[in-house]
């Protein structure tokens, strides 16, 4: 248990001294930091130690600490929002630890102005090379039991320093050895803290986390203290049991009103089975060991607070019972938050998964404490407002006959946590690609040896239109569209059957190099000429110095074990399928799914896409913010939609006089039922064939003869009509 050397550094009075450092003519002067609110002069939220001299505490406002100190100075604190800000003493603090961890890689942030530190291996270094031992090194270190508590007298922290070096025999006992060590390296660091910063800060120095913290409150300011674990009973006999860390709440007052201790020796008489019996074994046998002085919390790496949050209370009258109150501030620390965490995002790279929403509701005049926590899924104001809001609603009534909040809202406060590192994913996300998908790209598409594409190749037809719209300037894009031709052709099967067939472009167009952050794909639209189509029998074959990959399918009674045996564009679709299902989740991608990377979604997969879409679309509905109508697909057999993303190119919503629906790009959307209606005009079928079905079409849709090789086809041979839309299916 004496193995480690941990140190508490404490900063004195910290925000006022950030203030006198800001302004230097307010050092060695009586000065007090208030809140914003000047009602009786403010709230103190730090007193340096001139004016503690006088009598002056933090629980006084400020009238009543001009009684005790007339010349006190009273300092309010930044204001934002109708709220403090404590930026300046956030950024100083990072000053702080930004020295401390020159001195260990082994730093915990406690607060805005305590750090740990676990010196134990700084200190097995030093005694390597240290051999004599001076007295004098150790300028303001005090010893718990060689000197009266809360004394600074320098006279009596020598004499106890020397004594306490003579009773451990010249430092010979190794855990003393250790401490003595810990204390000289403390030394250094609180100077070096003080000559970078100017901040002076104290210290204490023990074997674990508690005993430190007790340690360093004993002798301020700008001093440190050394717990010996053979000192601590001595200690103990004096010290009340709520003043020991985890000891200040309700664990606490049931120590004290259950087993009637006031001190920490009183905890002495009681074994470790009683304390089991009385609580649980875990609570039990730490406070068991903790009135021993032994506890074994580590000192975690840590630099960075698990949480960032935002509070107000609302005292009194101030109490919060009205609907446009409640939303004024919900709003104002919904803005706090979101600054907070975009600024720590940029800094430190990680993103909040979850929020908590605190609050103290005045329930028959009393504050009843509460929380609710929901999933962060935007750092947007009206994101968090939303979210907050509604858990808010969870816990108080409302009675809008009236515009009542029951019960009144005496504190509210967000804060976010549960942080993750995002950049992480975003690595892994294309280290996978790059193994993956990449590689299926070259086995299914041979670009080597792609052919020019022709003038009637490269003509576009409104689809093609419809899908090749230039990025505007604002870097709005379009889903990118499959890269491959679509045409119909059309062969005689064996059994004197119409068979249905369907040519890929085998060529793939290679993005260029300068274009890679804005890749368009373009569909190739083949012109309708069956006498430049030669006869295919489901093979693959060259034409015009064009490669395809045929797909020969029969519109009636198809075999399965037929379709297996081919090279079907359903089999190419079912391996990319089968890929897919091995990348990361959208989830992972994007965690923050309200915030989309348009750039890195313009270079993702459609299929890929298409999830992260329904996965926002998904999400806009829980929230009931946006209401977004179901675009149906044309190909009304499989019931697929169109992602949302390529039917839009604004944010505001528009509603459909012919379908009803509420669409973002109401012009594109238009374009949609004149493409229905014209597919309908030109085919006069009501209903597409699925291409894995077998079913027969009405008798009373319109039939066409079709020519296969220049040569005309038996009228019972009528081709089973595929509407455009069949193209657009994954």
């Amino acid at each position: 248990m004496t193995e480690r050397v941990i140190s508490l550094i404490d900063m004195d009075c910290f925000y006022c001294q950030v203030e006198a450092r800001l302004n230097p003519s307010l050092d060695g002067r009586p000065m007090a930091v208030i809140q914003y609110n000047q009602w009786k002069g403010g709230g103190i939220i730090a007193v340096n130690y001139e004016a503690r001299d006088k009598g002056v505490i933090r629980s006084m406002r400020g009238d009543d600490a001009k009684k005790h100190c007339p010349e006190i100075i009273l300092v309010s604190v930044p204001t934002v929002r109708e709220k403090a800000d404590l930026t300046r003493y956030r950024d100083a603090g990072r000053e702080v630890l930004a020295v401390l961890c020159r001195f260990s890689n082994c730093v915990q942030r406690a607060s805005v102005d305590e750090a740990y530190i676990d010196l134990t291996k700084a200190v097995e270094e030093r005694m390597k090379s240290l051999s004599q031992f001076s007295p004098d090194k150790w300028k303001s270190t005090f010893v718990v039991g060689y000197s009266t508590n809360s004394s600074n007298d320098e006279g009596e922290r020598k004499n106890g320093f020397r004594a306490w070096l003579e009773d451990s025999d010249s430092l010979k006992n190794t855990a003393s050895l250790k401490l003595a060590v810990g204390a000289l390296i403390v030394e250094e660091i609180r100077e070096t803290v003080l000559s970078e910063t100017g901040f002076k800060c104290s210290a204490g120095i023990a074997h674990n986390k508690i005993l430190a913290k007790l340690a360093c409150g004993l002798h301020k300011p700008n001093r440190q203290t050394i717990l010996p674990l053979e000192c601590v009973l001595e200690l103990y006999k004096t010290l009340p049991v709520k003043k020991i860390k985890n000891l200040g709440g309700k664990l606490g007052d049931n120590v004290v009103e259950k087993l009637g201790c006031k001190t920490m020796s009183d905890l002495l008489k009681f074994t470790e089975k009683e304390l089991q019996a009385k609580y649980d074994e875990k609570a039990g046998s730490w406070l068991y060991n903790i009135a021993r002085g032994l506890d074994n919390e580590p000192v975690t790496a840590r630099l960075l607070s698990k949480s960032i949050g935002c509070c107000k209370n609302f005292p009194g009258r101030a109490a919060l019972n009205k609907t446009k109150d409640v939303h004024h501030w919900i709003n104002k620390l919904a803005e706090e938050l979101s600054e907070r965490l975009l600024e720590d995002e940029v800094m430190n790279k990680r993103r909040a998964n979850l929020l908590t929403v605190s609050m103290h509701l005045e329930i028959n005049k009393k504050d009843n404490a509460s929380s609710k926590s929901v999933v962060l899924s935007s750092y947007e104001v009206d994101k968090i407002f939303i979210v907050a809001e509604q858990a808010l609603r969870k816990v108080c009534k409302v009675d809008p006959s009236i515009d009542n909040w029951y019960p009144p809202i005496k504190h509210l406060g967000l804060s976010a946590g549960k942080f993750s590192n995002s950049s992480n994913k975003i690595l892994k996300f294309f280290k996978l690609s790059e193994n993956s998908n990449l590689n299926s790209t070259k086995t299914n598409c041979n670009t080597d040896n792609a052919a020019p594409i022709s003038e009637n190749e490269n003509k576009s037809s409104f689809f093609e239109r419809m899908f090749q719209r230039d990025v505007s300037d604002s870097n709005k894009k379009l889903n990118m569209v499959p890269d491959f031709s679509k045409h119909d052709l059309y062969v005689d099967s064996e059994d004197s059957q119409s068979s249905m067939v369907k040519a890929v472009n085998e060529n793939r167009e290679s993005p260029d190099e300068s274009q890679k952050d804005n890749i368009k794909r373009k569909l190739f639209n083949l012109e309708n000429d069956d006498n430049e189509l030669e006869h295919i029998d489901g093979k693959k074959t060259e034409t015009d110095s064009k490669k395809y990959f045929v797909i020969e399918q029969s519109a009636v009674n198809l075999n399965e074990k037929n379709v297996e045996k081919k090279n079907t564009l359903t089999n190419f679709l079912n391996q990319q399928v089968k890929q897919e299902e091995e990348w990361i989740k959208p989830e992972e991608l994007f965690p923050d799914i309200s915030q989309i990377d348009d750039d890195l979604l313009s270079a993702l997969p459609l299929s890929y896409r298409n999830k992260v879409m329904k996965l926002k679309e998904s999400f806009d509905r829980d929230l009931n913010t946006k209401e977004h109508g179901v675009i149906n697909n044309i190909a009304v057999s499989n019931g697929e939609k169109l992602s949302s993303e390529s039917l839009s190119a604004g944010n505001s919503s528009f509603k459909c006089e012919e379908c009803g629906e509420i669409v973002e790009d109401y012009e594109l959307h238009q374009d949609m039922h004149v493409a229905i209606k014209l597919d309908k005009e030109l085919n006069s079928i009501p209903q597409v064939v699925n291409r894995t079905s077998s079913s027969t079409i009405n008798d009373k849709d319109k039939k066409r003869k079709l020519k296969s090789c220049g040569k005309k086809k038996n009228s019972d041979n009528t081709k089973k009509m595929k509407s455009i839309d069949m193209f657009f299916k994954k």
